[in-house]
């Protein structure tokens, strides 16, 4: 049963009795707040194409944040992705 009479309070800091500031997001690679969330997705795309076997990203993402960011995520995920595969590789043949 839910508790009506509790309302959403800001959280304190331990210690003290005064509110806790909101978290400043802090600009990411020179980019602004906007940016970097927009990067974060590029990003996420990008692993999501090299898992699937591409080389490139598709060309709405790559008008969006330019050819060469654009590459430069492909191969970073393909680094990301030799790195892990090869540390999986190292765990299968130490276990086994």
């Amino acid at each position: 049963m839910r508790d009506h009479h509790k309302t959403a309070r800001p959280r304190l800091v331990a210690g003290t009795e005064a509110r806790a500031p909101l978290p400043s997001v802090t600009d990411w690679d020179g980019y602004g707040c906007a940016d970097a969330m927009y990067q974060a997705e590029a990003r996420k795309y990008a692993r999501y194409a090299v898992l699937r076997g591409k080389t490139r990203m598709s060309d709405a993402i790559t008008e969006v944040i330019g050819e060469q960011r654009a590459r430069r995520l492909i191969a970073d995920a393909m680094e990301e992705l030799c790195a892990f595969e090869s540390s999986a590789e190292a765990f299968v043949g130490y276990s086994a």
